[in-house]
């Protein structure tokens, strides 16, 4: 099995909120905001065979930790929802339209706009 599908760079299988965060030594009070990542987190996980895997490819997902005050509030992680993981989810995919015929779980990125936090994408089309 490839090294990215194990250990600290395992698969997260599950969405968490968790509150009132531990901190081991002292985070500036200064800092007051979100930390956000977006990374590809294979879901379902790979198959047939996780060798032929690349994890470039997994659906991403987004871990959010929000600071302030000296504290670490909360820590948030959710998978961007495309119409497959919401069906591995066992949810209703969203209505509508996607793009040039692409619904992937973008893995790359993210941006602010309006006051919202969208998934991107850092790549061509699909052949």
């Amino acid at each position: 099995m490839a090294n990215y599908l194990q250990g600290s760079f395992g698969p997260v299988h599950d969405e968490l909120t968790v509150t009132e965060l531990p901190v081991t030594g002292a985070i500036p009070e200064h800092l007051d905001g979100r930390y956000l990542r977006n990374g590809p987190n294979p879901l379902p996980d790979p198959a047939p065979d996780p060798a032929t895997y690349h994890w470039f490819l997994g659906a991403g997902m987004v871990h959010g930790v929000r600071l302030r005050d000296g504290r670490a509030e909360w820590y948030r992680n959710r998978w961007v929802r495309s119409a497959e993981v919401s069906r591995a989810l066992g949810e209703e995919p969203r209505p509508g339209p996607v793009h040039a015929g692409m619904d992937f779980s973008a893995n790359t990125h993210f941006i602010g706009q309006d006051g919202r936090t969208f998934a991107i994408v850092e790549a061509g089309s699909r052949p």
